[in-house]
């Protein structure tokens, strides 16, 4: 008898991963996620050559992601998250010929930067990396990800600017590149990510203006930018997002008065101004406010008159 899925998941395991595993050459998936399972990952995962899926989150492994897993060339499903791994994301992962759909290793050590052949995985559809250590530019060649839907590389040490290619991710719903340290501008190219439903940019060091093509990105329900250094007035196309539950613009250089356009957001649940220099009345939010606004912070400001007794609202941060 052919063992072809092996599922323990949440099995209450402990120990390593024997190196017998190797042997079981006709197996499919292997899930032995949220176990107490340390030690290293054996090499002799390399010898299943049959392997869609390899599902190994939320354990205590530690050590490197072993080269011989290069072999695996039906690999679909890549789960590592939430462990202790440490070295670098390998090159090979973007050289070989798997046709990778998930790729998750967020909530390890892995250190060096995110290598451009990760451009190669043209089936990658959800990237998470997120509170790893990982360094250096985001590649151009992340816009080769056409079939994206998940990019995710919050609180890292990135740097650099974010490249123009992001613009191809046409099919992208959440873009989280927060908690990094990038700067340069938003690029205009950010307009044709229609899908986009949340774009989590805060806690960088970026400069220059809010694009106002973000107002057409009718999908989205939740953006952030602040702290950046962003500077400019807030467009009034952030009118059309009707969508909208988290806007968050606090710890910027804005001006101008903040347009009677928002107070057409009636999903409005969190609006995050503080640390500007808004100017003139404050805004009519009367409609948004009885619809639900929940958290509203305006500190540090330079608005005048009283925010509306309707609103209940107390600060939130991102």
């Amino acid at each position: 008898m052919c063992i072809i899925h092996r599922i323990l998941a949440s099995a209450g395991l402990i120990g390593t991963i024997p190196p017998e595993i190797g042997k079981l050459s006709y197996l499919e998936s292997l899930t032995l996620s949220s176990n107490d399972i340390g030690g290293t990952l054996p090499t002799e995962l390399g010898n299943l050559l049959e392997l869609s899926q390899l599902l190994l989150w939320d354990n205590e492994l530690t050590g490197s992601i072993p080269s011989e897993l290069r072999n695996l060339n039906s690999l679909r499903s890549l789960a590592l998250s939430i462990n202790q791994l440490n070295g670098t994301i390998p090159s090979w992962i973007g050289e070989s010929s798997a046709p990778i759909v998930s790729l998750y290793l967020y909530r390890n050590e892995l250190t060096g930067t995110l290598p451009p052949e990760i451009g190669n995985l043209t089936s990658l559809r959800y990237l998470d990396i997120n509170n790893n250590i990982l360094t250096g530019s985001l590649p151009s060649e992340i816009g080769k990800l056409a079939s994206l839907i998940l990019l995710d590389v919050y609180n890292n040490l990135l740097t650099g600017t974010i490249p123009s290619s992001i613009g191809n991710l046409y099919y992208v719903t959440k873009l989280a590149l927060n908690s990094n340290q990038l700067v340069g501008t938003i690029p205009s190219e950010i307009r044709n990510l229609v899908q986009l439903k949340e774009l989590w940019l805060w806690g960088n060091e970026l400069t220059g203006t809010l694009p106002s093509e973000i107002g057409y990105l009718t999908s989205l329900s939740a953006f952030s930018v602040g702290p950046n250094r962003l500077n400019g007035t807030v467009p009034t196309e952030f009118g059309y997002l009707k969508d909208m539950w988290h806007l968050s613009l606090g710890g910027n250089n804005f001006t101008g008065t903040i347009p009677s356009e928002l107070g057409q957001l009636s999903n409005l649940t969190v609006l995050l101004m503080e640390g500007n220099h808004f100017t003139g009345q404050f805004p009519p939010l009367m409609k948004t406010c009885s619809t639900g606004l929940i958290s509203l912070c305006f500190d540090n400001d330079h608005l005048t008159g009283d925010i509306p007794s309707e609103c209940d609202c107390s600060p939130w941060t991102p």
